[in-house]
């Protein structure tokens, strides 16, 4: 008599799969079958009229175009908004108000370009909500970019004595802020599309 113990998986490659799923959909398990052969050979079995073995349509569970776009938008913002915060005032001597002010006017103009590029780096969108609401945050971070600039430059052509030059740069920098910072937050500026509004409850990147 064959050893019931034993599972044979092999003997007719036309009947023997033991295909393991890891499904992506959130709260879906581990759906493991194995299909044996031979007679008296032990048989797991996952009935399909039950509806845990029901498995979903991967595509219902990818993001859309919308989301991964408002992901990539909100990101953005978000990304220019954590260098922001995390800019510092340079270690310097007290006296040297010309270097400490030009590194702050360099040090801004740099991550309005980073945030600059990444907005650019987004996809093309058909939605005209989505595409003002990018082209106001493009044109404010450039706006600002260039002030710093601007800014940085006159700075550096002063002499370091010209305390007159410092404060204007310093003045300077408060608007480059200022400028910065204007626009609304991005969950607001694009809720008058309906498939934008829509879509903000799935895009991670926006709060």
């Amino acid at each position: 008599m064959r050893d019931q113990r034993n599972v044979t998986i092999g003997c007719r490659p036309s009947r023997t799969r033991v295909p393991v799923w890891l499904l992506a959909a959130a709260g879906t398990s581990l759906a493991l079958l194995v299909a044996g052969c031979g007679e008296g050979a032990p048989v797991i079995d996952v009935s399909t009229e039950s509806p845990a073995s029901t498995v979903s349509a991967p595509s219902s569970t990818e993001p859309s175009d919308a989301v991964h776009w408002l992901d990539g938008f909100c990101g953005a913002v978000e990304g220019f908004m954590a260098d922001n915060n995390a800019m510092q005032t340079p270690t310097s001597d007290a006296s040297d108000g010309q270097k400490v002010i030009g590194k702050m006017l360099g040090d801004y103009a740099a991550i309005l370009d980073k945030a600059i590029d990444r907005l650019a780096d987004l996809p093309p969108t058909a939605d005209t909500v989505g595409q003002a609401a990018k082209q106001t945050y493009v044109e404010n971070y450039t706006s600002a970019r260039d002030m710093a600039v601007s800014a940085k430059a006159q700075l550096d052509a002063a002499s370091p004595a010209d305390f007159g030059a410092q404060m204007h740069a310093a003045e300077a920098l408060t608007a480059v802020q200022q400028t910065a910072l204007s626009p609304i937050s991005p969950s607001v500026a694009i809720m008058t599309s309906p498939e934008l509004s829509t879509a903000l409850a799935s895009a991670h990147r926006c709060t």
